[in-house]
């Protein structure tokens, strides 16, 4: 709990607090006594995260109480901590950068990479922030023809990188101030 809630505070939640509680299970279907102990086939307790954003808030369980941003950057910090204790080998993140952008944005960009020294790190987003710091970047796309939806991924080049980065930040891949921010982004040394 004190080393996911360190993680947190780095990524721009400065306040938050995290905990992990063990809770004994209830008596359910799955729940027999064992020993006057009620265990299921997941053991004796579950565990809850807990978590406040604000100073002064009262804990609550993480999935009732974060926002979408929030929940990102909580879940990403709970990985660095399992990573800092020698798993896993491989980290796989769907859409981190739900709910943030700007400065958080460039502090979960900095921690992936962070991450991606020690472990092989995939990450699916739509940030151009994080995208720009990543040492390979894929392109996924879908085509329909006809009845059939076919996905296809191509690796690109870093040319193709500075256009497909000037896209996801304006949606306009051929405008000269999207492709010089691109190449700012793709060049800083952070």
């Amino acid at each position: 709990s004190k080393a996911v809630e360190a993680h947190i505070k780095e990524l721009a939640m400065p306040r938050a607090r995290f905990e992990a509680e063990l809770v004994a299970i209830e008596k359910g279907a799955e729940a027999v006594s064992a020993g006057g102990t009620l265990v299921s086939q997941r053991g004796a307790e579950t565990c809850r995260f807990m978590f406040c954003a604000n100073a002064g808030g009262e804990m609550a369980p993480l999935a009732k109480t974060a926002s979408g941003g929030e929940l990102s950057r909580t879940m990403l910090a709970l990985k660095r901590a399992l990573v800092e204790k020698g798993a896993p080998c491989v980290l796989l993140f769907d859409e981190i950068d739900a709910g943030v952008g700007g400065e958080a944005a460039l502090k979960i960009a900095r921690e992936l990479k962070s991450l991606s020294q020690t472990r092989q790190t995939l990450c699916v987003t739509h940030l151009a922030q994080i995208a720009a710091k990543a040492d390979a970047q894929i392109v996924v796309s879908k085509t329909n023809s006809g009845e059939r939806t076919e996905t296809a991924v191509r690796l690109l080049s870093d040319a193709e990188r500075v256009i497909e980065i000037a896209r996801m930040l304006s949606g306009s891949p051929e405008s000269e101030s999207a492709l010089a921010h691109a190449r700012e982004l793709l060049s800083a040394k952070d």
